[in-house]
């Protein structure tokens, strides 16, 4: 092989190794696109992720103070309820002896009738009797 050749070859291989190494340039600068998008999509991600978690965990507080409110508020209900019970039974207990009251009361107005038609009798008997002494 002469000196021309050689050169020609070694030209050859040059532009091949050259030509190669643009290629695997590219590959490396596609392959570097990908790993960015391919990070970025991750942080995005990450991103959304601990924003859901978050949430997660704020929905889960505002349910439990619900759920405490909620507690609440049964026994607030249970109280008030028990409360008006106690207020009815007073009340018919109160209406009970109203009503006595009234009865007794009806019963001291016929006997006070009774009583005083009694002395009237009387007292129309005594008038009798007693103007016969005072004419």
């Amino acid at each position: 092989m002469t000196s021309s050749q050689m050169n020609g070859a070694m030209m050859k291989q040059l532009n091949d190794a050259l030509k190669e190494i643009h290629e695997k340039t590219g590959e490396l600068e596609t392959t570097r696109r990908y790993l960015e998008d391919s990070n970025l999509k991750v942080k995005q991600m990450t991103d959304v992720n601990a924003s859901f978690t978050s949430d997660l965990k704020i929905q889960r507080r505002i349910q439990s103070k619900m759920r405490k409110e909620l507690e609440i508020s049964e026994s607030k209900r249970k109280q008030a309820e028990s409360e008006l019970e106690e207020e009815r039974k007073k009340n018919a207990e109160m209406a009970r002896i109203h009503k006595e009251m009234e009865n007794h009361s009806t019963e001291q107005k016929s006997e006070t009738l009774v009583a005083q038609k009694a002395i009237d009798k009387m007292n129309k008997g005594t008038d009798v009797d007693l103007s016969l002494f005072f004419v």
